[in-house]
């Protein structure tokens, strides 16, 4: 079978992703495919004069990531996507339009959104998410009933949980992108205290894109240094090097809506939890926590 990835954050969403098409007002032009076993998306963008890139992203969000076609989601979309349902090439490794299929050709006449800097992304944060949020701060009711709720939605007046993929989606709804010019890209911050009585508490964090693997960390307070919480079957503590030393970590950009707080950094952020930097936290992109 054609090797396939499903795009990142399908689970918000399935049906919405396997009949997207791009907004009319952003479209061009249609251009239908009349011959599958010539026509690909690389004859599409040269006869347009587009980037294949663009036209792949514009038609199938999520396909591209830093810049380079991830060809498994392409050949997912191909497959999924209720306007397409193409068949494999001969090897079984891609697939290939049949015919007839629409692709939407991008206007290109005006630059499309421009990702921010990081310091733009807090502003945005300040000025635009925040004000989302129409409940009190840490509104208190919706904890109570956290353990009746088998997962989580979009909802910037909802739990934790909810607000940060709120936050996320939001971001990319505004900016086109989860990423910002200057290296960094939006994920998911999560504490986890040490007694059943603690909340645990999950928001957003600005992490390096060149650095975004999910990774847990403790707080050794005699050392004043953060340590990297392995997986198990690597031992316990400091089997293999975090992506982030004490200061790096503690100096990442935290943007938690639920408590309405305006970006604070990790390490700040973290003492807010409990004021010893006790349990732990882990960070990743938003897909990691699903």
């Amino acid at each position: 079978m054609a090797r396939e990835r499903q795009p990142k954050y399908l689970y918000l969403n399935p049906e919405a992703v396997k009949s997207y098409r791009p907004p009319d007002g952003e479209v061009s032009r249609w251009h239908r495919v009349t011959d599958g076993q010539h026509e690909n998306f690389r004859t599409i963008a040269a006869q347009y004069r587009l980037p294949v890139e663009k036209i792949i992203e514009f038609n199938f969000p999520g396909s591209v990531e830093g810049g380079r076609v991830i060809a498994e989601i392409v050949n997912w979309y191909l497959h999924h996507h209720k306007e397409f349902g193409c068949p494999e090439t001969h090897d079984r490794i891609n697939r290939i339009f049949r015919g007839g299929e629409k692709i939407a050709i991008p206007r290109m006449a005006a630059p499309g959104p421009q990702l921010p800097t990081l310091a733009e992304a807090k502003k945005w944060f300040v000025e635009t998410a925040i004000p989302l949020r129409t409940v009190a701060r840490g509104y208190l009711t919706n904890r109570i009933w956290k353990g009746f709720r088998s997962e989580n939605v979009e909802d910037a007046n909802g739990l934790c949980g909810d607000v940060s993929i709120f936050v996320a989606e939001e971001y990319f709804r505004h900016f086109k992108d989860f990423g910002t010019s200057d290296g960094y890209i939006i994920g998911s911050v999560l504490w986890e205290g040490e007694s059943l009585i603690q909340f645990n508490h999950i928001a957003n964090v600005m992490l390096l894109r060149s650095r975004s693997r999910k990774e847990s960390y403790i707080y050794d307070s005699s050392k004043r240094q953060t340590e990297l919480l392995a997986p198990p079957a690597h031992g316990v503590i400091g089997s293999r090097a975090g992506q982030y030393d004490t200061a790096s970590l503690f100096a990442l950009w935290v943007f938690d809506l639920y408590y309405k707080m305006p970006p604070h950094p990790l390490g700040v952020w973290w003492m807010d939890r409990d004021s010893s930097r006790g349990g732990k936290i882990t960070i990743g992109l938003q897909a990691d926590f699903a």
